[in-house]
């Protein structure tokens, strides 16, 4: 059985598991007979446990990358000598290695001197390892740079970057930025423009995921409701107070528009922050935090209910434009620009690097009330538009 090795992904945080499964169901659909592989430390130990749900595997870095990179030679050995090979693990990533035909990998941003160093050489590092073993890599749409390495590690992985990248079979960016910075800075020949993998998805399918598909769980969402889904990532370029204080701002004018707020995390690390939020208003029952633990799936149907977003999530925004509903955006980085511009949203997006300007802020969301289905008439017509391509295609061509 030939074997697919999915990258970057997880379960981690919602935007990673929603690339991860829509991976699978495309992967599925297209090689039925393979077997899929999705390499995440953080998320193996869920194949230890004896009511395992999922229909693909999960496995270790470890025990795909010291072999491969041993045999890659150079600067690549020196890194898995480092690391500490075992024979067993030797032999398990040989056994994965000489039976595996694509990487897919499915990182959102691993590739860029923000990243650590060890991330960024181990995702460059996967085309080398694909070219070694007669296998395809594609890197699927995901965003790329800086690239500002200073120190002698960070070189290192620069030098890295631009001699690995140039054996991946295809390099799809994001941002058009991205994508000019890996063709200037490294030359690389094989690079193309493509939206984001969960905007472009239509459907996911599900028994292709699960063993049993599970019961999703669907929120009752009161009529003329506002979600708000932060990010603590905003607290890196904005102090904690003034976020707070910006939210406030914010939920004041929704309320009195008459809204009802519901403030919900798309990751594990935004819970204490959405409960901080709600706590600015604790006996406010027209402010509700939502506390379940959302798989992707649920939050994509449950975010279809509410009118608008106040979001800060990449995915969140994502998902809310899947379903034609609009966002007024608190970002921190290019791809959020790049995203509501995409869905003809850009007059709704600010970025915490250069400073908000509350009042215009607020502005933005008094404007967002006032053309809320107008907003939703351009996103759908866009989302059509992005549609009617999907990015796995390229691998029946390859």
């Amino acid at each position: 059985m030939k074997n697919i090795l999915i990258t970057g992904g997880g379960f981690h945080n919602k935007g990673a598991q929603a690339m991860t499964f829509i991976a699978v169901s495309e992967l599925k659909k297209r090689f039925p007979e393979h077997r899929l592989i999705v390499i995440s430390d953080k998320d193996v130990a869920l194949m230890d446990q004896e009511d395992y749900i999922y229909n693909f595997d999960i496995m270790r870095t470890s025990l795909c990358i010291p072999h491969g990179f041993y045999l890659l030679g150079g600067m690549a050995k020196l890194y898995a000598m480092k690391q500490g090979l075992r024979k067993k693990d030797v032999q398990k990533s040989m056994e994965v290695w000489k039976n595996t035909e694509y990487i897919v990998d499915v990182s959102g941003y691993a590739l860029g001197s923000n990243w650590n160093n060890a991330t960024s050489m181990c995702t460059a590092l996967w085309a080398a390892l694909a070219k070694k073993y007669n296998a395809k890599s594609i890197y699927m749409p995901q965003s790329f740079g800086p690239f500002a390495y200073h120190s002698l590690r960070g070189k290192l992985v620069s030098y890295c970057i631009g001699k690995y990248m140039k054996k991946a079979d295809v390099v799809c960016a994001r941002e058009e930025v991205g994508m000019r910075l890996l063709q200037e800075k490294y030359h690389l020949k094989n690079v193309m423009k493509s939206p984001d993998l969960v905007l472009q998805n239509k459907e996911i399918h599900l028994d292709a995921i699960y063993k049993k598909v599970p019961n999703l769980v669907e929120l009752d969402i009161k009529p003329h409701s506002v979600g708000i889904v932060p990010n603590t990532e905003t607290i890196r370029y904005m102090e904690k107070e003034k976020v707070l204080s910006m939210y406030k701002k914010l939920i004041e004018r929704l309320l009195r528009a008459e809204y009802t707020v519901y403030v919900l995390a798309h990751a594990k690390n935004d819970i204490g922050i959405c409960t901080e939020i709600k706590n600015l208003y604790p006996d406010n029952e027209n402010v509700i935090e939502i506390t379940n633990e959302f798989s992707c799936l649920e939050f994509d149907i449950n975010v279809a209910k509410f009118e608008f977003l106040i979001a800060s999530r990449f995915h969140s925004v994502v998902h809310a434009y899947r379903h034609s509903v609009p966002c007024v955006i608190v970002g921190w980085a290019e791809k959020y620009r790049e995203l509501a511009k995409l869905c003809g949203q850009e007059e709704f997006t600010f970025e915490v690097k250069e400073g908000i300007d509350i009042e215009k802020l607020c502005a933005s969301v008094d404007s967002m009330i006032g053309q809320t289905q107008k907003c939703s008439d351009i996103i759908r017509n866009k989302i059509e538009q992005v549609q009617q391509e999907n990015v796995f295609d390229m691998l029946e061509k390859l």
